[in-house]
């Protein structure tokens, strides 16, 4: 399918995958999860069931706000399972989601902000973080990189990750951890006073 709208000049979009936060009136109520199934990209929302109001699973991605279904009650939870091609899924999501939340099903306004923000943001010259002459090439030109965290003597760096492309940063490959965030595949370094290391057991359990 992907081969087939390449052939006539449309543009194939990145498989979905991964697992993200779903909000309601600005707080963390569950996650929906993305994942592949042969030619079908399955989705499962696991939210709590806080009302016995009719909600609706929404989705804000490119500027547009898009209805995936009404979950339904489950020994205590709202549970909705579905499964889209990609031509559904382009249809839906103009790129990576932005967000995802619940609200009342004759609703379609965007949820209140989150009272804990994400504070990743993008890492526009990577390379000066480090020391070492070494990392610094590494990282030049870089792109795509993450922040996390205000302090500048330490801060956390997310470098885009492939297993089908080289990492730019291999002989830290072993002190990283894997993490997905918006969908997206990285790999997570504790940066102090300019060197690299591995992220403590409680930062690990936060973003894995």
């Amino acid at each position: 399918m992907r081969r087939a709208a390449l052939q006539r000049g449309e543009k194939a979009m990145a498989p979905l995958a991964g697992r993200y936060t779903v909000w309601r009136d600005g707080r963390s109520v569950g996650s929906v999860t993305f994942s592949r199934e042969g030619i079908y990209t399955r989705m499962r929302c696991d939210c709590a069931q806080d009302t016995d109001d009719v909600l609706r699973l929404y989705c804000l991605s490119g500027g547009r706000t898009a209805s995936l279904g009404i979950p339904a009650p489950e020994k205590g939870r709202l549970i909705l399972t579905r499964r889209f091609t990609d031509r559904d899924l382009a249809a839906l999501t103009a790129d990576v989601p932005e967000r995802f939340w619940l609200a009342d099903a004759a609703s379609v306004s965007e949820p209140a902000k989150p009272e804990n923000p994400t504070r990743w943001r993008p890492a526009v010259q990577p390379a000066e973080l480090f020391r070492e002459p070494y990392l610094q090439a590494a990282c030049r030109g870089l792109q795509g990189c993450l922040l996390f965290g205000a302090a500048s003597d330490q801060t956390l760096l997310a470098v885009p990750f492939s297993p089908s492309a080289p990492f730019p940063l291999s002989a830290l490959l072993s002190m990283g951890t894997w993490a997905c965030l918006s969908g997206r595949q990285y790999i997570l370094f504790r940066i102090a006073d300019g060197l690299p290391g591995p992220l403590d057991p409680k930062t690990q359990k936060e973003f894995t």
